[in-house]
């Protein structure tokens, strides 16, 4: 990526909770630049079953940041332990779901802003983006914002680099709220949100809706994960009857003999097309 290269997030699972020595030995092994990054990957294993590109232009700088989803973690322990590594700690707006807090810990900040009232899918109102300007101003400029949410005593002020980005996405908000965000910081110009074709899109497919399985390899309340006919979105009646539809005909096709060509067991064409859809 070159230049364009920017901070890399480690996001934290929820269920998992702060441990200083395992943080401790994480931090330890990050690679600092773009040569150390190329150097660790040549010890890659055989996992990676495609060819790796390791080739770098410049030996740049690779900066680092943590986003954490389990309450333990509201700890000056865990403060001064970004800090002595030089690692950013996410600041994530998740609607009162998971650790907020507002402690500096690195040259620069990361924000993530996943929804002002409903995780994933509520937009930010005119007021809740001033709000924001106004952190990532004083962020920027070296001074604290009005009432900041800390859990150490702050760092030495300076100018730093801000990164933010929406991941209100459901109501596809996001753009929309980055483009009005950044105009406020002198970026462009703000432009409203198309309500009136949002509604219409929704109403032609159906309204989506935040996915409730963090992780998808795990059944979801005692059901296998291709049971779940809705999936991450509330799908339309018709959708939903055509899903079932083509899911009755992949198990029944699943049933049927194989063939054997060339030494290799395969199914009908017709079963392998079913299956693929």
């Amino acid at each position: 990526m070159s230049e364009k290269l920017g901070p890399i997030l480690w996001q934290l699972p929820p269920q998992l909770a702060f441990d200083r020595q395992r943080l401790e030995d994480f931090f330890g092994i990050l690679p600092r630049t773009t040569a150390q990054a190329s150097r660790l990957a040549e010890n890659r294993d055989r996992r990676l079953r495609h060819p790796a590109f390791l080739s770098i232009r410049d030996d740049r700088p690779i900066r680092h940041a943590v986003e954490v989803r389990h309450e333990t973690f509201r700890d000056p322990a865990f403060v001064a332990l970004l800090r002595k590594h030089d690692v950013a700690f996410c600041i994530a707006d998740t609607a009162g779901r998971w650790p907020y807090f507002e402690d500096v810990t690195s040259n620069f900040v990361y924000v993530r802003l996943h929804g002002a009232k409903e995780l994933y899918v509520s937009g930010y109102s005119g007021a809740a983006l001033d709000r924001w300007a106004a952190r990532i101003a004083a962020w920027r400029d070296g001074t604290a914002p009005a009432a900041p949410t800390l859990v150490a005593e702050p760092e030495r002020r300076r100018h730093r680099d801000v990164f933010v980005y929406f991941d209100n996405d459901v109501k596809v908000r996001a753009p929309y709220d980055a483009m009005n965000l950044a105009a406020r910081l002198g970026h462009g110009h703000r432009v409203p949100f198309p309500t009136k074709a949002h509604r219409a899109a929704e109403s032609e497919r159906g309204v989506e809706v935040p996915r409730t399985s963090w992780d998808r390899g795990r059944a979801v309340r005692g059901k296998p994960r291709h049971g779940n006919v809705a999936g991450r979105r509330k799908l339309t009646k018709e959708h939903a009857e055509r899903v079932m539809t083509s899911r009755a005909r992949s198990t029944r096709s699943r049933g049927r003999p194989t063939r054997r060509t060339g030494g290799r067991s395969r199914r009908s064409s017709t079963a392998r097309a079913t299956h693929s859809r």
